[in-house]
């Protein structure tokens, strides 16, 4: 009886533990394609937001350019030095 008995307690141990490592499985299968979801979401956010820097950049930088060289004049400043100057760039040299 007492082997029966152990019999019987290590398969019931043994398939509580089966039930929880599936259930942990299972879990750990629906958190990893969440993740994976949001990292595809975010990726297509990522190359929207590149194709729309991609299309406004050079608009942008364009229309820096006459505000530098409205400053420059007003500064009274060589205009090629000056706008160097607020780029940030080596005009100097």
């Amino acid at each position: 009886m007492v082997v029966q008995d152990e019999k019987q307690t290590t398969f019931a141990i043994t398939a509580d533990m089966t039930r929880q490592y599936k259930s942990m499985q299972e879990e750990l299968m629906r958190r990893i394609n969440t993740l994976e979801t949001t990292i595809m979401e975010q990726k297509d956010q990522l190359e929207l937001s590149r194709q729309v820097f991609q299309k406004h950049a050079p608009t942008h930088v364009f229309s820096m350019v006459p505000a530098e060289s409205v400053v420059c004049s007003v500064l009274g400043q060589d205009s090629e030095w000056c706008v160097g100057m607020l780029r940030g760039s080596d005009a100097l040299h």
